[in-house]
């Protein structure tokens, strides 16, 4: 039934961002504010506290998004026109967006113990990809008679930061592009299509460089607060993964270095962070 349900659904057989935090939740107060506090996983793996918060937060630092996933595509079809009049308010947009994600991420700490993270959970999300301990991938039976590899649970599974680098301007190479571009294999359908039309849309980059001063600035802005937000990415690895790893890696030694979906963590968000920050424009 898994299998069957995920084939409609356009997704892998496996735990993704899209199940487990975008579709996973319910208001404990229905009148009530939509935050962390009020809010409740409708399924999970265990009865912790920890991991709804480690799938809520998620959910919360989308939903922060979603006015400046608007400006990008209000201001690509803008630009189409020929019109730049708008491009100011909506870059304005995008950075406070930005700056309220990295707010929001910051929540995950109160609500998610790192050691309970370290050792119960996160060995539960690491998938069957680039996973020594299951080299072969898992039979998934009655399916088919060899046995599959799939991704773990990643935050690079997130539309609203690849659609936020697409209308930015902000592309990935090598090994990390790769990973981002498979990663768009493990959202719905819809949001995949998303990053990759507004990819090709109109430059919001090449509107700012051709512009006043005072746009490249807004357009550098958003670039800074992109970048901070990455950092605070880098300062949750540090905290749930390296510390607790120093101290004892338990069951799952191959994540210490490695993010659920494979990747060698820290260095992939050092890389894709400089990758940002190569994008400023040059204003001397």
């Amino acid at each position: 039934p898994w299998h069957g349900v995920s084939s409609k659904l356009g997704i892998p057989p496996i735990i993704v961002h899209s199940t487990i935090s975008l579709c996973n939740w319910r208001k404990l107060d229905p009148s009530g504010p939509m935050d962390i506090d009020n809010l409740t996983l409708l399924y999970s793996l265990d009865s912790s506290r920890d991991l709804e918060v480690f799938f809520l937060i998620p959910l919360l630092v989308e939903l922060s998004s979603v006015p400046a996933v608007r400006a990008i595509i209000t201001t690509q079809l803008s630009l189409v026109r020929g019109d730049k009049a708008d491009l100011l308010p909506h870059l304005s947009t995008i950075k406070t967006c930005l700056q309220d994600m990295r707010l929001v991420l910051r929540q995950m700490s109160p609500g998610c113990r790192p050691e309970v993270f370290y050792h119960q959970h996160r060995p539960l999300l690491s998938g069957w990809e680039d996973n020594p301990s299951m080299p072969d991938g898992l039979l998934y039976e009655e399916v088919s008679t060899k046995r599959l590899k799939f991704s773990g649970g990643s935050a690079a599974q997130s539309s609203a930061v690849q659609v936020l680098d697409a209308g930015l301007g902000v592309s990935h190479s090598g090994r990390e592009g790769q990973f981002l571009v498979r990663m768009r294999d493990y959202m719905p359908p819809s949001q995949g299509d998303l990053i990759r039309h507004v990819a090709q849309g109109p430059s919001i980059r090449d509107a700012c460089m051709s512009g006043t001063g005072e746009l490249q600035d807004s357009y550098n802005e958003c670039l800074k607060a992109l970048g901070v937000l990455r950092t605070e990415h880098l300062i949750l690895v540090a905290r749930y993964i390296t510390t607790p790893s120093n101290t004892d890696r338990g069951e799952a030694d191959h994540l210490a270095d490695q993010g659920t979906g494979g990747t060698a963590l820290a260095t992939f968000l050092k890389r894709i962070r400089q990758d940002t920050a190569e994008r400023v424009i040059n204003t001397e």
